[in-house]
């Protein structure tokens, strides 16, 4: 602690009451939110990623980090110099927060590697684990308790082959939480449903925005599946996840949801409003002021689905354990929804103006897959854009 303490006094442009924290990725929707509000707390960080970045994050997050370590963890990081560098230096973090652990091989490949050098891990995870999990036995949204393997092999081998990236979440959560007991420090799993808000790389909710405006600029009706009027859905806002996780960051405004060492706890972390598509995009529409009229046809699980959210079967997740423990207050929709269409819609000019043309092709290919206008191709697309067809 003295030692900490010199380090603090002696670099007296930093608080000396900020955490070391690394963070694994920290540059996409979450983690770019995450580094802002982390830095404004006063925390040291260092980030690992690829370090390609989306949107402006580059300008945003200028100066946010005392180190970069360019890696890719579908590699493995024996084979990355700047991680064996940085090991090499034998530092401390208060916290890893891993923002891209998708497969456990890259569990594999960095806890062990950083034993000892750490007390506290946060790994944000999904509620697609509970789509590998045994059939609850109590009704209403799912709880934190209710991701268990079912105990028979053939459902398990069912269950892990229709949703692949939902076996590895949970296979990253079980290596954790044994690597946990070996290693002797203690993690968090924040469970996460599909997550809205600006600077979203998937695109998903930018391609609802831009549909709407081409079906109220062409007089066409937003086609929806069938279940979007009464398919409860759980989601959570960007930046709501970012300061949740500054305060898990506090031992002492975190509720005591951190285990003991060598134990873990997974948290639900979701808005406790859930929406049903329909609500989703009627509210997107009134932001916009648009005048689009929906029509709900066909079961878009008949055949391939042609919707993008939600991103599980299995319904909404139960948020009691976190509203207890944190008392956190959440962004009203209106808000975090509206920040989201001013956000995008300066992206959409910027795309008029001839911005970006790889991601105005990712946008094109996404609301022709989502195919909520019943009338879309590059004509339509070309009049939208104002552009030639010559530079689509």
């Amino acid at each position: 602690m003295l030692l900490r303490l010199l380090v603090c006094l002696a670099l007296v442009a930093l608080p000396c009451n900020g955490l070391n924290i690394l963070l694994l990725g920290g540059n996409g929707l979450i983690g770019g939110h995450t580094s802002r509000r982390l830095f404004e707390a006063g925390h040291r960080l260092t980030s690992l990623s690829r370090g390609s970045l989306m949107w402006d994050w580059n300008t945003v997050l200028a100066g946010h980090f005392q180190q970069k370590l360019r890696c890719n963890r579908a590699d493995p990081l024996s084979e990355c110099t700047d991680f064996q560098k940085m090991i090499a230096s034998r530092p401390f973090f208060d916290i890893v927060l891993d923002f891209s652990g998708f497969e456990q091989h890259m569990i594999d490949s960095t806890v062990p590697a950083l034993k000892f050098m750490f007390d506290r891990y946060i790994f944000i995870s999904t509620d697609s684990v509970y789509e590998v999990a045994r059939t609850r036995n109590h009704t209403g949204p799912w709880r934190e308790q209710d991701a268990v393997r079912p105990d028979d092999y053939m459902e398990r081998r069912a269950l892990q082959e229709r949703d692949r990236y939902a076996e590895m979440k949970m296979r990253c959560e079980e290596q954790l939480a044994a690597y946990a007991k070996k290693f002797n420090f203690t993690a968090v799993f924040l469970r996460l449903p599909d997550v809205l808000g600006p600077r979203d790389s998937t695109l998903r909710l930018w391609t609802y925005i831009v549909a709407m405006q081409i079906a109220a600029a062409e007089r066409q009706t937003l086609q929806l599946p069938n279940f979007a009027p009464h398919w409860q859905i759980s989601f959570v806002h960007a930046d709501d996840v970012a300061r949740v996780l500054v305060l898990l960051t506090n031992s002492n405004t975190s509720g005591g949801v951190w285990p003991q060492a060598g134990g873990v706890r997974a948290l639900n972390f979701a808005h406790p409003e859930t929406m049903t598509l329909r609500e989703l995009l009627t509210r997107l529409v009134d932001h916009q002021r648009l005048a689009v009229a929906t029509n709900v046809v066909g079961d878009p699980l008949a055949e391939k689905p042609r919707y993008l959210f939600p991103s599980v079967k299995n319904g909404p997740i139960d948020v009691t354990l976190v509203r207890r423990a944190l008392k956190f207050s959440f962004t009203a929709w209106h808000l975090a929804l509206r920040a989201s269409v001013k956000f995008y819609q300066q992206q959409t000019a910027g795309l008029k103006r001839g911005r970006w043309p790889e991601m105005r092709q990712r946008l094109y290919d996404s609301i022709a897959y989502v195919a909520v206008l019943p009338h879309f191709n590059e004509k339509v697309w070309k009049r939208y854009l104002g552009m030639e067809r010559s530079e689509l």
